[in-house]
């Protein structure tokens, strides 16, 4: 008697790859979730034992505690070369496996550092002024200082969009400003602060026009919004700020005009500012 081999039917093939592709895409996105939280945990974690590395030598180094009080949207690479030379070390310089960028700030309120990561943080205006001040510290020269072409570059990189949040029922969008001047000496992050206008997210990038609605004063973390003794508005003010010292005197003056009404910037509440996604 004959015997014939029987194989698959096309038919049949084509249903075991579908199968095959329902299930990759219900394991690949539950697996890259998961990938993205364990990124999360272990940065998080490394963070926590660089904090801890740096408050330890803080106590016993009067020193090395004077140079973490200038710490101002470090990059994390110099806070760990300083750390290195008083004969600290970890596995690996990295803390974020996903490769973000940690930056290290102190705050005199707390009295002590924290390390934010570009990444895993969720504050919008804290990661974009970190990633901006790393990118003119790296590519400053390149643009020759030029906010303007800064922000372009900076736009363009970044998918042609700037982070938004609402305040009143406004969305705004967020927007980096370096002051650019030949006569300062002052390094990057002491002449980069936040600013924000009406907008989607997608315009504004090389605008020169610097009229702002609200300003983020890195150092306290706030926002604060400009009131001309009529109405709340936009003014061009911080164009003639030079450093962050001058932003802060900008948004602490109080002026009167002649009809005795009187213009200032006042503080913004954190829970009245939502960031969007």
């Amino acid at each position: 008697m004959r015997r014939t081999k029987k194989g698959f039917t096309l038919a049949e093939l084509l249903i075991v790859i579908a199968i095959l592709g329902v299930l990759l895409a219900i394991v690949i996105p539950v697996f890259s979730g998961h990938l993205q939280n364990t990124q999360k945990t272990v940065c998080q974690a490394n963070r926590r034992v660089a904090l801890d590395m740096l408050r330890d030598e803080c106590l016993v180094n009067e020193a090395f505690k004077k140079e973490c009080e200038k710490f101002y949207y470090t990059p994390w690479s110099t806070v760990y070369a300083l750390l290195e030379a008083n004969g600290y070390s970890m596995d690996t310089e990295a803390l974020c496996p996903a490769g973000g960028n940690i930056i290290v700030s102190y705050s005199a309120a707390s009295k002590g550092c924290t390390l934010t990561c570009d990444k895993h943080d969720d504050m919008a205006d804290t990661k974009l002024l970190g990633q901006y001040i790393s990118f003119v510290t790296e590519y400053g020269s390149s643009y020759n200082n030029s906010n303007s072409d800064m922000r372009k570059a900076f736009w363009e990189a970044n998918g042609k969009a700037w982070p938004t949040m609402v305040f009143e029922d406004t969305t705004y969008q967020i927007e980096p400003f370096y002051k650019t001047d030949s006569s300062l000496a002052s390094a990057a992050p002491d002449r980069t602060w936040l600013f924000a206008r009406p907008g989607t997210g997608d315009s504004g990038e090389i605008t020169h026009n610097w009229n702002a609605s609200l300003v983020f004063e890195p150092v306290s973390g706030k926002w604060y919004r400009y009131y001309d003794g009529y109405k709340y508005g936009a003014s061009s003010e911080m164009n003639s700020c030079k450093s962050i010292a001058d932003l802060q005197q900008m948004l602490a003056k109080r002026t009167t005009n002649a009809a005795g009404k009187t213009a200032y910037w006042e503080e913004i509440p954190s829970n009245q500012i939502k960031y969007n996604s």
